[in-house]
């Protein structure tokens, strides 16, 4: 009888054993808690976007006098709207500064006429695109710069303009949108900048 004993308390703890050797295997002990070595955290949710889309940004400035359009210009580049990328637009020219004094010193002396001096006359411009739930966030810096056209029957010196921009603005896909405008401080002109993504692909 009581080696019937002995060997049932043998049986119950080597099963109580087994038990505390599977509940380790499955657990570790960490500063914050037990932690099932088994459990594995969830892979993170892909964002559909994240490869972004091909878009063509088409820019237009238009100058405006009194409500009517005097000139467009109009720039185009090809962007992905992912993190990362963007895109860059650079054009110039050498315009030559001719004045009426100078040209009348040269005329007045039989010296050779020096070269007249050079004013870089340039577009530069720097974009990127991202695609988020209400439609395009586009960010762009740059300059546009030009040659103001002289006023009829005046000669030059002319005159140079620069405008500066630094903007975001929310595109919807396809649609116009003025992202910027300003009045010429040095007469009744008006200048505007719209924006135009259309998705390729």
């Amino acid at each position: 009888m009581n080696l019937k004993k002995s060997f049932s308390f043998l049986f119950m703890v080597a099963a109580l054993l087994i038990a505390v050797n599977v509940l380790c295997a499955q657990e570790t002990k960490t500063p914050f808690g037990n932690v099932s070595k088994i459990s594995k955290p969830s892979p993170p949710k892909r964002d559909s976007n994240a490869k972004g889309g091909f878009y063509r940004l088409d820019l237009t400035m238009l100058e405006m006098e009194e409500g009517n359009t005097i000139s467009t210009r109009s720039f185009s580049l090809w962007l992905k709207a992912t993190a990362g990328d963007y895109g860059v637009l650079r054009i110039s020219n050498s315009v030559p500064i001719v004045g009426d004094a100078m040209s009348e010193n040269i005329l007045s002396t039989t010296e050779k006429p020096a070269k007249p001096a050079q004013k870089s006359v340039s577009v530069d411009l720097s974009c990127t695109l991202k695609e988020i739930a209400s439609g395009l966030e586009l960010n762009i810096t740059g300059t546009v710069g030009g040659v103001v056209p002289p006023e009829k029957g005046k000669q030059y010196p002319p005159v140079f303009r620069n405008i500066s921009i630094r903007a975001t603005a929310l595109l919807t896909p396809g649609k116009s949108t003025t992202i910027s405008s300003i009045d010429d401080p040095g007469s009744n002109r008006h200048f505007q900048i719209d924006a135009t993504a259309t998705k390729i692909k």
